[in-house]
């Protein structure tokens, strides 16, 4: 489970270097990796917090529509042709 998790970084980092560039790869690259380990990070605060507040049933429910989401973007990347 945890090697899948954090399988992403392999495949994201190279795309974020292609698109920095040579003057913006130490500090830029450090600075869009650190946003998204600390957005990252905030997520099992984020789906405690809706179980306590609202309770665990919308907790999944918000995590499930926002797989849903992630899954359009996608779908809507490849029919577009937009993504690598």
């Amino acid at each position: 489970g945890a090697g899948l998790g954090s399988s992403f970084f392999s495949a994201i980092d190279p795309r974020f270097m292609d698109a920095l560039s040579d003057t913006e790869r130490g500090a830029g690259f450090g600075l869009v990796r650190t946003v998204y380990t600390v957005v990252g990070s905030t997520g099992s605060f984020g789906v405690g917090l809706a179980a306590d507040l609202f309770g665990w049933g919308v907790s999944f429910a918000l995590l499930s529509g926002l797989y849903v989401i992630a899954l359009a973007v996608l779908v809507g990347n490849k029919l577009l042709g937009t993504g690598y």
